[in-house]
């Protein structure tokens, strides 16, 4: 429509004006990853976006380094979602999470494995939004035509990187 299209010219204006030779661009509503290497289109992948409630934020970061095999630690705002499940649990373990206790809070770690759910590979680029690319167990979600499942971070479909 032509108010999406002036929406998503508005968020175009409000990037870098010089992303230089080598970046990665995701286009949110296109649910498709693009990696340029010399100014040159390299790779392109499908990505999972997110859901309306917790909608991929727009930003742009410089990305330091990849993390393989990663844990997971529920981010708050899934965390207290959690929390009424938790609540007087005293276990170390919680449905295949770790439960970490410090300073009175509790947090809950996904060790690396085939389930987590950052998948085999992280992509870490320091931003206000702790939103970050990574794999994800979930492949099969990569054939909808929409795919705005997540809860803010980009899930990249790595099969055809």
């Amino acid at each position: 429509s032509e108010a999406e299209l002036i929406v998503n010219m508005e968020r175009w204006r409000w990037l870098p004006g010089d992303l230089g030779p080598d970046y990665i661009l995701v286009n949110i509503p296109e649910y498709r990853l693009r990696a340029y290497r010399g100014g040159s289109l390299r790779d392109e992948a499908r990505v999972i976006v997110g859901k309306p409630e917790s909608r991929t934020p727009l930003f742009s970061g410089l990305m330091e380094y990849a993390v393989v095999n990663p844990s997971w630690y529920v981010p708050p705002s899934i965390l207290k979602t959690m929390a009424p499940k938790l609540a007087g649990y005293g276990g170390k373990t919680w449905g295949g999470y770790e439960v970490v206790r410090r300073g009175g809070h509790v947090s809950l770690r996904q060790p690396p494995g085939e389930r987590n759910a950052l998948g085999f590979i992280k992509f870490m680029f320091p931003n206000q939004h702790a939103v970050y690319l990574h794999d994800t167990p979930n492949r099969s979600l990569f054939s909808a035509a929409k795919r705005d499942f997540s809860h803010g971070c980009v899930r990249v479909d790595l099969s055809l990187i």
